[in-house]
């Protein structure tokens, strides 16, 4: 009974450990994909948030540059 609770605790943190690994890795891929977006910007994330909040006042809770269509823009 021991021994399958020890199997059973150590497949779960491999299990964990394993997701985790892989979560950092599609997150460190994602900054370097906006990185990369970054440069090919005519202005910076903080300029289009202010030209934003010109045009229609509040709060700015997320800002994420894409490319949709081969065209760069923000969502």
């Amino acid at each position: 009974m021991k021994r399958n609770f020890v199997l059973a605790v150590s497949i779960s943190a491999l299990l964990t450990g394993g997701s985790l690994a892989v979560a950092r890795s599609a997150g460190q891929e994602e900054s370097a994909n906006e990185a990369k977006l970054a440069k090919q910007a005519r202005i910076t994330k903080e300029q289009a948030e202010e030209i934003a909040l010109k045009r229609a006042p509040g709060n700015v809770e997320s800002a994420e540059l894409e490319k949709e269509h081969g065209k760069l823009g923000m969502k």
